[in-house]
C-alpha cells in the first residue's frame, strides 16, 4: 500500500517584489524527501488548469524537510488555490501516480483540485 507524503503549505508573505511560501513534507519513517524538488502550483478555481509558481529543493531533517518557494506575484493573478507536489515521490514508493504526480514540474497541469 502506497502512503502519500503529507505536504503542508505555510502562509504566504511578500518579500520585496517576490512572494514566498514555506512547504513542509512529512510522511512515514522511511520517506527520504530531503534533497528532492518540491514544485508549487496555483490556480484560480478548482476546474481550471493550475500554473507553476516556483520550485525549490527540500532541506532539513530526513523526517520533516522543508523549502521556501518564491515567485513574482506580478507575473500571476492572486492564487486562491495552492497545490504542491514532490518530484519522484511515487517512483520512490510514496503516494499514487496520479496526474499531478506524473506531470509534476510542468508549466501548467489540467487537474481538478480542491473538490
Amino acid at each position: 500500500m502506497a502512503v502519500p507524503p503529507r505536504i503542508r503549505i505555510g502562509g504566504q508573505r511578500l518579500i520585496g517584489r517576490r512572494e514566498s511560501a514555506r512547504v513542509t513534507v512529512s510522511g512515514p519513517a522511511d520517506l527520504r524527501a530531503a534533497g528532492r524538488e518540491v514544485v508549487l502550483y496555483g490556480g484560480q478555481e478548482a476546474s481550471a488548469p493550475i500554473t507553476r509558481l516556483g520550485r525549490a529543493r527540500l532541506k532539513g531533517t530526513a523526517r520533516r524537510p522543508s523549502a521556501r518557494v518564491t515567485w513574482r506575484p506580478s507575473a500571476t493573478p492572486p492564487q486562491p488555490i495552492l497545490v504542491a507536489c514532490v518530484k519522484g515521490a511515487a517512483r520512490a514508493g510514496f503516494g499514487v501516480r496520479d496526474r499531478l504526480e506524473r506531470r509534476c514540474g510542468a508549466k501548467r497541469i489540467a487537474v481538478a483540485v480542491g473538490s
